[in-house]
């Protein structure tokens, strides 16, 4: 199970039965997407703040 709790949204992913070849699969995907998401808002960020990064606010569990 893996969930993502950012206060006003929350996102839960579980697997259906026994753990499969397939469900690795999606979570070796989903973390490589979520890197490039934090990639993404980081950069983001830092361009906002003038190159200054700030303290990370969010929290995820697994």
């Amino acid at each position: 199970m893996l969930a993502l709790d950012f206060g006003a949204a929350c996102v839960l992913v579980t697997t259906q039965g026994p753990i499969t070849a397939d469900d690795l699969t999606f979570a070796r995907q989903l973390a490589h997407e979520a890197a490039r998401y934090a990639r993404s808002v980081e950069r983001s960020l830092l361009t906002l703040n003038g190159g200054r990064e700030a303290a990370p606010q969010g929290r995820a569990a697994a």
